[in-house]
């Protein structure tokens, strides 16, 4: 059945961007024999990849923060040195905010909020905005 279906999705017209011609493509499974059975693998492969692309690399807040779990703990619940507030108890927009102030240096002149600046620019410094929200989101299902 399944090679039925790709023998209908390969029979298709096939656009041929050199020449900017249309042409019929026709494939056999059996000889793989016919011109241009590389190039469509290679496309179908690139298109497949693509899709999957998305999923695959989508940042993961459980996996990202278990980096954070040695000062913040693992539920989100310690208060670092008794001065860093629980991280479940800040507004989501405000760890978001902070934790991108944190990576740009910013926070109180590079010191940080709790004179912690210099570790959490070096915390911050390899996650990308796409990262933090998916820890920030993360740490928002702890509560």
């Amino acid at each position: 059945m399944l090679p039925d279906f790709f023998t209908y999705v390969f029979n298709i017209y096939n656009i041929n961007l050199i020449n900017h011609k249309f042409t019929k493509f026709n494939y056999n499974f059996k000889t793989k024999s016919n011109k241009g059975y590389k190039m469509k693998k290679l496309v179908i492969a690139s298109m497949l990849a693509c899709f999957t692309a998305g999923s695959i690399f989508a940042a993961d807040g459980a996996t990202i923060y278990k980096k954070c779990i040695a000062c913040h703990g693992a539920k989100a619940e310690k208060s670092y040195l008794n001065k860093v507030p629980v991280l479940t108890q800040v507004d989501p927009a405000t760890r978001l905010e902070d934790m991108k102030a944190y990576k740009a240096g910013t926070v109180n002149g590079g010191k940080g909020k709790f004179n912690m600046g210099a570790v959490m620019k070096l915390q911050m410094s390899s996650l990308s905005e796409e990262d933090m929200k998916a820890v920030n989101d993360y740490i928002s299902t702890l509560k």
